[in-house]
């Protein structure tokens, strides 16, 4: 237990880090502290989390080889953890970063088999990071499919209320969520959005 705090102390100190500069050397140094300390505990499920989280954290500079290679690490694993929510944590990363290259029908196959693999449980992998991966997932795929060029269809407005309805949105109040494929917030704004 004491090295899955560790692990994750050192995640904090990344993120916090990222915020306020912090140099190359002391990066490295926290990662290779993160993952030895979850290597030497066996604790896979950590070292899956803690690599979910700096992968995540390289997407935001452009860092993006930085990022898939942190993601291949995080899905072997999560594989190895047999953990389907991680695996779902690592795909969605996957998603992100073929996005943000502009590598649209990667993006989409990805987010794809991400919903896949949830099978449409909004509260797997709820646990690993404090929210839904699935929802995650379908919001990134109606990004890409505005992208795209696609219109939504009725039976994709399903999942989000499913969703809304589950534990998963227990604390959700007073929210405001606009269905429009992610046109909005891809910069696409529908008729009247303007």
């Amino acid at each position: 237990e004491a090295a899955a705090l560790g692990v994750l102390a050192r995640a904090g100190m990344l993120r916090l880090g990222w915020l306020l500069g912090i140099s190359e050397q002391e990066e490295a140094t926290l990662v290779a502290e993160g993952k030895a300390l979850a290597e030497r505990a066996g604790d896979v499920r950590s070292l899956a989390i803690f690599l979910i989280q700096v992968g995540a954290a390289k997407l935001t500079p452009g860092e993006l080889r930085k990022a898939l290679a942190l993601y291949q690490e995080a899905a072997q694993a999560a594989e190895e953890a047999r953990d389907v929510g991680l695996k779902l944590w690592v795909q969605l990363g996957q998603v992100v970063a073929c996005l943000a290259v502009g590598q649209l029908p990667e993006a989409l196959a990805l987010a794809e088999e991400g919903l896949e693999l949830a099978g449409g449980d909004p509260d797997l992998g709820f646990a690993a990071l404090g929210r839904s991966p699935y929802v995650n997932l379908l919001s990134f795929r109606g990004w890409i499919r505005a992208y795209m060029g696609r219109l939504g269809e009725a039976p994709e407005l399903g999942p989000l209320a499913v969703v809304l309805a589950s534990e998963a949105a227990s604390y959700v109040t007073g929210e405001i969520f606009i269905l429009d494929g992610g046109g909005l917030a891809g910069g696409i704004a529908p008729t009247g959005y303007a």
